[in-house]
């Protein structure tokens, strides 16, 4: 999982954690109109991330039905250091509207600059947030991982991330968060980063001769490189959650 899909993640964990709320409840309908905005009496906009919250619940709900027992993020070393940086840019986005800078400001990086004569973040603070995000999975049955943790790993995914990048030109975070989903033998990537996904499902889905010619080339070379792979039966790339989704649909 990539720092955006955990970012949506724990602002929908935050939401139902400031309103009191069961996350694993049905009757949250965050549609606009709903009643269930009436019943709550909550302004809809106060978290200014409506559609972030809505993708939330929904990969909220999925992990939750994938595992009666318990469910496993794994994510790297690099999107939980990303997701910081998200949670340290929303506590000053929070110190900017406490001191009535208006939505116009506060999008420009000019915004920026009002910081320091302001309400002051404490970094322990956004690592409590980040601990208190990791609690609130766990009392969900949903276990949180990560990858480099394991020994050695970090070589390897250099290693393939080099290798990838003789074929396709990926952005750099991207392709680091590639490589290690190809390692962890990861059965789905989760993302909502849109160009993320779109290669990642074409070297896994496309028929077209171009990525075809793409993807037998780069599970050629992963086998040629060595260990972890040369031994492997099959090398799986990893599937795209919005593509199962979509497969699951046409299924029903």
């Amino acid at each position: 999982m990539d720092s955006n899909a955990l970012s949506r993640l724990s602002i929908y964990i935050e939401f139902c954690h400031v309103l009191s709320l069961n996350p694993n409840d049905a009757s949250i309908d965050l549609q606009e109109g709903s009643s269930f905005w009436n019943k709550i009496g909550y302004p809809r906009r106060v978290f200014a991330l409506e559609e972030g919250i809505k993708e939330g619940k929904k990969l909220f709900s999925y992990l939750k039905q994938e595992s009666e027992k318990s469910a496993e993020i794994l994510t790297t070393q690099l999107c939980e250091f990303e997701f910081l940086h998200i949670l340290v840019e929303r506590k000053a986005d929070l110190n900017l509207i406490e001191a009535c800078i208006p939505y116009r400001l506060r999008t420009k990086k000019i915004s920026k600059l009002f910081l320091s004569g302001w309400n002051k973040y404490d970094y322990n603070e956004i690592t409590q947030e980040l601990e208190d995000f990791q609690s609130r999975l766990s009392d969900e049955k949903i276990e949180y991982k990560i990858f480099e943790e394991q020994n050695g790993v970090f070589k390897d995914i250099y290693k393939v991330a080099r290798l990838i990048s003789k074929h396709i030109l990926f952005g750099t975070s991207d392709i680091y968060v590639y490589a290690s989903a190809i390692l962890a033998e990861s059965d789905e990537l989760i993302t909502f980063d849109r160009e993320l996904r779109d290669i990642a499902k074409d070297l896994k889905h496309s028929k077209d001769r171009f990525w075809k010619k793409i993807r037998e080339d780069l599970l050629k070379e992963l086998k040629e490189i060595g260990p972890p792979f040369k031994d492997s039966d099959q090398i799986i790339l990893p599937d795209i959650w919005a593509k199962k989704q979509e497969v699951q649909k046409k299924r029903s």
